[in-house]
């Protein structure tokens, strides 16, 4: 079955805008070795399989402030006070002053570039399944209400409470529906003193929410403990009194008004009312468990959890177990129950809560493409290990890099800075993160469309209502370097620190984690380090080499991401590098002949700034690739195939700069500033509503190759063996040549 492919050109009026994008997933994940035991060990030099040992001498520039966090001391972790936990200062070992950029860092950089160049497997995505809401018509809003559809679940309602025994469950109730104009004549609140304000970001008030009431009901509850009765928001309430007030009346009922959220359209909030011979619903939590049904309350009081429930249901004040917006004891919920098992589906504190997708990000990675036996370039060069505790250590070791001397003026600024926030990933933003291959909103796949194993196992091939996730994500750089206007920058923080200490004081002061103080380093400095290697193939070093200096198209200049701050611009760093072989077997026979240590290595180095020599490095690597692709007309480089060509893209130097006041689409290509719920500069607009879609990155201009591979993947195959190989693989294999593979 042939991979899906995002859809080639989005129109401007349906075109998102972001700071990152997606290279595809690769259309099939190239084996270094067919199994463990071919790789070198690691206690001899005497492959001729693996002749290349030595080292890379490296000089990174940036070209766009880079800022890496320094860690907390123990004494500063341990500290409850937040502000002592927002540390600016950029890595350091001993001097404050002296910036270092530590080798894990770069490890990662290269490592991750490495994985997409090479088409290697796709690691690390999420098992965990996405929440989500939306009553819209469109495919996922359809999907949503189906999950509620009374069907196939049953809608209950109850206060949530810990039992006897410890474990948490939900005391189902009855329940009411209460007018808003009733609230606002009884307890004399106007609509927007029932809320602290009007539209998404309002909450409830907290002298309201879960108020103890009496209520008189149009009908008198029934006494049945049925649970297959009709639904109880058949009760309206005809009156309602403050119980804290007030005695009860032999006709009143004993409740607690539950407010959900100020929607425009909304008419009544909810009044729960205690019920004889309640049923006890179980929440499952069992925190050994791998299962998301088993950790449902882990699950509530975790990812689910949004910033407007943390602002609606604040901790008590004095406990210290839980957290803003998790479950206190006796809190009223929402929920639904499975007819097919009877069980707890999820629970929420509305109506319409968010419910999770019945399947995750990762079983949007077809098997093919993450198969654990598999052993892709990253994981022979820079090691892994395995679930079975199988494990190889790899032979690449990066040192820190270290600030060239005679350098001063060094720091962006003086002092921190505080630039806007620097959110997570929004993993459920389906039009971004998942390959749509149609614009149309009400078309757009999701977490709960078919997978292509699904179709596969069917036999079918219409692929139309089935998805995979986009790719590998990188960030744009922004041309944040050369030229920068240090003044502009610093009027752009002065006014977002305006504008941070406005909202401070309108939230009476409320300690922000959500901003973070830096220090990064200015464009043009300069960090020297090392890359060391033993025992690497033709093809390992080439693509080694491949991804310090890119081979992309001639006169095109390609910068690496590092640090925090990529989706603002920051971290576009530059690598130059010399390539220092050393022959073992002359060292080690000659090592005192010279009257001196014999290193065996060139002492001037191999500079990869001449094309002509990486293009020779490179090309055993290269070659291995596209064979194995079998690309679908002819193609000599790496760059020549279009899904490298997306890479290259995202690496280009100067890259393209966020128009922050601009629309999505405000020139000749999109936007890649980060689209708002309320953009102040386009006349307040969610610019989510229509859940437009982020084109791939072809859309930013004229990519390096347009080749294309013509394999297919393949489902059918076993793996190739690599557990039980151990930690000590035996004698390696002869590799094959470009040619022959």
């Amino acid at each position: 079955m042939k991979l899906l492919q995002h859809i080639k050109k989005v129109s401007k009026n349906r075109t998102a805008s972001a700071p990152y994008n997606f290279v595809p997933l690769p259309e099939k994940v190239v084996i270094a070795v067919d199994a463990a035991n071919s790789l070198p060990d690691h206690n001899s030099f005497a492959s001729n399989n693996h002749p290349h040992s030595g080292y890379f001498d490296i000089t990174l520039t940036t070209k766009s402030p880079l800022y890496v966090r320094c860690p907390l001391t123990l004494e500063e972790f341990s500290r409850e006070d937040h502000k002592a936990k927002n540390k600016p200062d950029f890595f350091y070992i001993n001097d404050s002053k002296e910036p270092v950029i530590p080798g894990s860092s770069l490890r990662g950089m290269l490592r991750s570039l490495l994985e997409i160049a090479a088409y290697g497997k796709m690691q690390g995505v999420s098992n965990r399944r996405l929440f989500f809401r939306s009553v819209g018509n469109e495919a996922v809003g359809c999907y949503y209400r189906e999950l509620i559809n009374e069907s196939e679940v049953t809608r209950g309602y109850g206060f949530a409470k810990k039992n006897n025994d410890d474990k948490w469950i939900i005391e189902e109730c009855d329940v009411a529906r209460v007018r808003l104009k009733m609230l606002e004549a009884r307890f004399g609140r106007s609509f927007e003193n029932i809320y602290t304000k009007t539209g998404p970001d309002g909450v409830p008030r907290h002298d309201l929410q879960y108020m103890k009431v009496w209520v008189k009901l149009d009908t008198p509850l029934s006494d049945s403990t049925d649970n297959s009765q009709e639904s109880p928001s058949q009760y309206r309430v005809n009156s309602i009194r403050n119980q804290s007030k007030n005695p009860k009346a032999h006709d009143e009922y004993d409740g607690t008004l539950v407010l959900t959220g100020p929607m425009n359209s909304k008419k009544k909030a909810f009044v729960f009312l205690k019920k004889a011979n309640a049923r006890q619903v179980e929440i499952p939590n069992d925190t050994e468990s791998v299962e998301d049904n088993a950790r449902l309350l882990d699950r509530f009081n975790g990812d689910q959890m949004t910033k407007w429930q943390k602002n609606a249901f604040p901790a008590t004040v004095g406990k210290t177990d839980i957290r803003d917006g998790q479950l206190r004891d006796n809190d009223p919920v929402f929920y639904i129950i499975s007819k097919k098992d009877d069980k707890l589906v999820f629970f929420g504190r509305a109506y319409l809560f968010r419910l999770p997708y019945h399947q995750s990000p990762l079983d949007f990675v077809p098997e093919p493409l993450r198969r654990p036996d598999d052993i892709d370039y990253a994981e022979a060069l820079f090691g892994f290990t395995s679930k079975d505790k199988t494990s190889y250590a790899g032979r690449i070791t990066v040192t820190d890099a270290k600030l060239c001397k005679g350098q001063s003026d060094i720091w962006l600024f003086n002092e921190p800075i505080t630039p806007r926030i620097l959110a997570s990933p929004k993993p459920s933003t389906i039009q971004h993160y998942l390959v749509q291959t149609t614009e149309q909103k009400d078309h757009l796949v999701h977490y709960g469309s078919e997978r292509l194993e699904d179709i596969a196992a069917s036999g079918t091939a219409d692929t139309k209502s089935a998805t995979v996730i986009r790719g590998f994500k990188r960030y744009w750089h922004q041309g944040l370097g050369d030229g920068l206007n240090i003044e502009e920058i610093r009027r752009a923080i002065e006014e977002n620190n305006q504008r941070l200490k406005d909202k401070n004081r309108a939230t009476d002061d409320k300690e922000d984690t959500q901003h973070t103080k830096m220090k990064p380093v200015r464009h043009g400095v300069k960090f020297n380090f090392r890359v060391h290697f033993e025992n690497l193939s033709d093809r390992e070093l080439g693509a080694l080499c491949w991804i310090l200096q890119p081979t992309g198209e001639p006169g095109k200049s390609y910068c690496h991401h590092l640090g925090m701050g990529k989706p603002l611009g920051l971290g576009g760093v530059k690598l130059e590098a010399k390539l220092f072989r050393i022959d073992r077997r002359k060292r080690y026979l000659n090592l005192l002949d010279s009257g001196g240590w014999t290193t065996g290595g060139n002492e001037s180095g191999e500079s990869l700034e001449n094309r002509e020599l990486l293009e020779q490095l490179t090309l055993p690597f290269e070659n291995h690739i596209i064979s194995e692709l079998k690309p679908a007309r002819q193609c000599r480089r790496l760059h020549d195939l279009r899904r490298v060509g997306m890479l290259l893209k995202t690496m280009e130097w100067p890259g393209f700069r966020a128009d922050l006041e601009g629309d999505c689409y405000p020139g000749s290509h999109p936007n890649t500033r980060y689209m708002s719920i309320k953009n102040e500069f386009q006349g307040n607009r969610n610019e989510f509503k229509e859940r437009p879609v982020l084109p791939d990155p072809s859309a930013f201009g004229k990519l390096s190759g347009e080749v294309e591979s013509s394999v297919h993947l393949d489902f059918a195959r076993g793996g190739n063996g690599i557990h039980g190989a151990g930690a000590n693989p035996g004698k390696p294999q002869p590799e094959k040549d470009a040619a022959e593979a």
